[in-house]
């Protein structure tokens, strides 16, 4: 059996990646369904996206799961992903709010739930050109 190429593990990344940004997106429609699952599939999305484009660089950073150590990976490479730092920073608290619950103030998480699924959108769309260019 063949190794995946480059574009093949992107292309896994991303399909990963944007059934996690469904899943965020339906989340937040539906207000009887708990706020912090949203979050945790914003976070997800992202770190998929971002793994898909390291993976397009050359690294496979399998397991590594904080967004802001994935994005400056990222640009050591010279692909600089489409979200901020703070955005990097709360993104990345979602998983740790979602894993722990019943110890952390999940209420003072939820606010921008909107605000965290554009920046989950963003790192999803960003590395599909990337993936494309890269060939088989």
């Amino acid at each position: 059996m063949q190794p995946l190429s480059k574009r093949r593990i992107g292309q896994g990344w991303l399909q990963l990646a944007q059934d996690d940004l469904a899943g965020a997106a339906v989340l937040l429609r539906n207000a009887a369904l708990h706020s912090r699952l949203c979050g945790y599939f914003c976070q997800q999305a992202a770190e998929k996206a971002l793994k898909g484009a390291n993976a397009q660089t050359g690294s496979t950073p399998d397991r590594i799961h904080d967004l802001v150590e994935l994005a400056e990976l990222l640009e050591s490479r010279g692909a600089v992903p489409p979200i901020t730092a703070r955005q990097r920073v709360t993104l990345s608290l979602h998983a740790v709010v979602f894993k722990c619950a019943m110890f952390i103030e999940a209420d003072r998480y939820r606010a921008d739930l909107a605000d965290h699924l554009a920046a989950a959108q963003a790192c999803v769309t960003w590395p599909e050109a990337l993936i494309a260019a890269t060939p088989e």
